[in-house]
């Protein structure tokens, strides 16, 4: 398999390479030294250099752009610092691409880009493959619950963004298999989503008894399956916040169901978080903190997390793993031209670098008087 990938760089008489030279490029995109003829195999690892998939199987992947990682890797490997100059004054992508049977490295990438994962898929096995290559689970699971209940920390500096972010999830996913509400605090919190959606229920109230049976009654009338809630400024518990909602979000939600608790003041009393925490479970229900102030005592509760960019001058908290991922977010968060930088964290995954786009906001602000009349509905 390496063999045939050195006999096309020779076969390639534009690049005037013989088997000796194209035998020390080929074994250098690998991370070795050498090629042996006699068994088609690599000796001589060198040290410091990224370790490749064999051909087989690279080719065995069923993401292309998995693959087309493995090609970059190789190409880093290629012009390593302070290792003897292998390439013969040729780019790399140019042998890469003669090696993996390409006219030229552009061909190599349109391959790749063709191989589109759509990130708002429903599909169990179109999900898998987003975690497969992204190496974290898509945004209809950490943040809206489908097939999920593990609960999400965003820490976030930009609350603009944040919520923009959010809202556009709320409107891009489809919501028919899950129930899913947003708590928050601010008068115009359901601008956003009023301005591209009519498929969702406003709530303008004080949490009670009753918050779920009015929720309730708005989707018996009109079928949605998003509600805003929008409630008073002051410090709420984790208890009182699923305890309002939990009848709601129980019902009619075969694939699962979330609580997005957005930038609301949380006590953070054990006792009280328990108490949400069990509360929570009980329907298997995914909570989303978001917040710009990270506790440990709500890290340690949420198998997800994203940090989006967290104030600096906060002191160092005594959850090692929550100060190493924000460490580590230092030079990777905030806004680069449309898309939002994050890291996301997970036991699984650590810390993974990622970005997410923010598509522009075109539309006048402010909802307009004919979606107040005939788009979202209200209550309160």
């Amino acid at each position: 398999m390496y063999i045939e990938q050195r006999d096309r760089l020779v076969a390639e008489r534009a690049l005037g390479l013989s088997k000796e030279q194209a035998s020390a490029i080929v074994a250098r995109c690998y991370g070795y030294t050498a090629l042996n003829d006699q068994t088609d195999s690599l000796s001589a690892p060198i040290d410091g250099l990224q370790k490749i998939k064999a051909p087989d199987e690279i080719r065995a992947l069923d993401d292309r752009v998995l693959q087309m990682m493995e090609f970059v890797r190789m190409s880093q490997n290629l012009v390593a610092p302070k290792l003897p100059a292998v390439t013969n004054g040729i780019r790399q992508g140019t042998l890469i691409a003669t090696m993996w049977g390409f006219p030229n490295f552009e061909a190599l990438k349109a391959y790749a880009r063709e191989d589109t994962i759509d990130p708002v898929s429903t599909d169990p096995a179109e999900m898998a493959r987003f975690k497969r290559r992204t190496r974290f689970i898509p945004p209809s699971q950490y943040l809206l619950g489908r097939d999920y209940s593990g609960n999400t920390l965003i820490i976030h500096t930009n609350e603009t963004e944040t919520s923009q972010w959010i809202d556009q999830e709320l409107c891009l996913n489809e919501l028919s298999d899950l129930q899913v509400a947003a708590v928050r605090c601010r008068p115009d919190a359901d601008d956003y989503i009023n301005r591209y959606s009519s498929d969702h229920t406003v709530l303008r109230q004080d949490l009670s008894e009753e918050h779920s049976s009015y929720l309730l009654g708005a989707r018996k009338e009109s079928g949605t399956r998003l509600a805003i809630s929008i409630v008073p400024k002051r410090i709420y518990t984790l208890e009182e916040l699923v305890a309002s909602h939990y009848a709601a979000l129980s019902e009619k939600s075969p694939r699962g169901r979330a609580l997005i608790i957005d930038r609301i003041p949380l006590a953070t009393d054990e006792g009280s978080l328990d108490a949400g925490w069990k509360l929570a479970r009980d329907i298997g229900l995914n909570v989303v903190i978001v917040t710009s102030s990270p506790s440990p005592a709500i890290w340690t509760q949420c198998r997800s997390r994203l940090i989006f960019g967290f104030d600096r001058s906060l002191p160092l908290s005594d959850n090692s793993e929550m100060n190493s991922a924000l460490i580590f977010a230092t030079p990777f968060v905030g806004l680069k031209r449309n898309n939002l930088q994050l890291v996301y964290h997970s036991a699984e995954s650590g810390a993974v670098y990622g970005t997410v786009q923010l598509i522009p906001d075109e539309r006048p602000k402010g909802a307009q008087i004919i979606k107040r009349i005939f788009g979202a509905r209200r209550m309160g």
